[in-house]
């Protein structure tokens, strides 16, 4: 998420294959587009609870594993 210029408010790896991370304020479109580019490499969404903010921005719950 960094590398991709996400500023994370906390992060845990679950497990081997499995990471939660959370996302203070982000743009939508971003983190979708982003989250869609991963999959590409491998690694699925497992959930995700968006909560909206202002000016498009929302702050994100999300939970990622490696495909199997």
């Amino acid at each position: 998420a960094t590398a991709a210029g996400f500023e994370l408010a906390d992060g845990t790896a679950i497990g081997v294959d499995e990471y939660r991370f959370r996302l203070a304020s982000t743009k939508a479109g971003a983190l979708l587009s982003w989250i869609t580019d991963l999959e590409s490499q491998g690694i699925e969404l497992s959930s995700i609870n968006l909560k909206g903010g202002e000016g498009g921005f929302v702050s994100a719950d999300v939970r990622v594993r490696r495909k199997i």
